[in-house]
């Protein structure tokens, strides 16, 4: 076979590996956007809301000697 052909060849397999390469990569990608779509709580929103609600109570002074109104 001569210098040429070989070359040749070898560009068309590595062709070949690119292309099943892209597809590989193009679904890899369509199923992580299908998956960061779904709606769901991460744990560290679930953390922060808490760090919150604490926070806030925290912040929440009732004056036992405030006066009623009468």
């Amino acid at each position: 076979m001569m210098h040429a052909e070989k070359r040749s060849l070898n560009i068309s397999r590595e062709t070949e590996r690119l292309k099943e390469e892209l597809i590989q990569l193009k679904e890899d990608s369509e199923a992580n956007h299908e998956k960061s779509n779904e709606p769901q709580m991460e744990e560290d929103d679930t953390s922060a809301a808490m760090d919150f609600e604490r926070s806030a109570e925290t912040f929440m002074v009732v004056d036992d000697n405030e006066k009623t109104p009468s």
